[in-house]
């Protein structure tokens, strides 16, 4: 699906996720607090790195990133001109920030000159995307960043159909919890349905194993999953 059809256009919808995202997305601020401590603790990623934020969204892994680490240089793309508004708007004042607009479809086809970079993070993005296009983003990202630099894949993966009754469910207990801590209110739980129904975009996701195997035959190493819920993971590698 390109980004010209999917709901990413819609500044209603991309307004809604952000103000849901927390409450609708299992431990999304754990994952963004381990890709934190992963540029932390990781050599080549420390030192005032730079940093590609990629589908950033509302500069949400970015901010985070930053507010344990003020020396980054911090490039963020998406291909929603709202999206990068609100980035604009939640690194409003922060030094070293580059903003871009443009698709994973147009990075693909243009492979416009970026980085070299010491980090690419991308968080619940790249699933969008067919599975060839996928190949060939982990390929280009591999490209862009300097040896010993690192990618950083958080996104939700297609599930073994022995797991996937359980996952959906692990996800909606998740959102219920959420809801009855925080008071928030309306269906939450739409998205469940939509992201695990609608052949559109059940047709994008790939599997854990994929992913693994794809960032390795881009040319990364010590490629590994550290982190992961139910469908939500997040894949690491490295540039030799």
């Amino acid at each position: 699906m390109t980004f010209q059809k999917s709901d990413w256009v819609n500044r209603e919808f991309s307004d809604r996720f952000v103000s849901i995202a927390g409450v609708q997305i299992p431990l999304r601020s754990w994952f963004f607090r381990t890709i934190a401590s992963f540029h932390l603790n990781h050599p080549r990623t420390g030192q005032g790195a730079h940093i590609l934020d990629l589908g950033c969204g509302d500069g949400a892994v970015s901010h985070a990133i930053r507010r344990e680490d003020p020396r980054v240089r911090l490039t963020l793309v998406d291909a929603s001109p709202d999206m990068l508004a609100k980035a604009r708007e939640h690194l409003a004042g922060v030094p070293g920030c580059t903003f871009l607009q443009t698709s994973f479809e147009d990075i693909i086809r243009v492979r416009p000159a970026l980085g070299p970079f010491d980090l690419v993070v991308s968080s619940l993005a790249v699933h969008h995307i067919t599975t060839e296009e996928k190949e060939a983003l982990f390929a280009f990202l591999h490209g862009v960043l300097h040896p010993g630099g690192w990618i950083l894949i958080y996104d939700t993966v297609l599930p073994p159909a022995a797991h996937e009754a359980w996952y959906i469910q692990l996800w909606r207990e998740w959102i219920r919890e959420e809801q009855a801590r925080t008071g928030m209110t309306g269906d939450l739980e739409g998205l469940i349905d939509t992201h695990h129904q609608t052949p559109a975009h059940h047709a994008t996701l790939d599997t854990l194993p994929f992913y693994i195997n794809a960032v390795t035959n881009a040319g990364f190493t010590n490629v590994d999953c550290v982190m992961k819920f139910g469908i939500f993971a997040l894949i690491v590698g490295q540039k030799s």
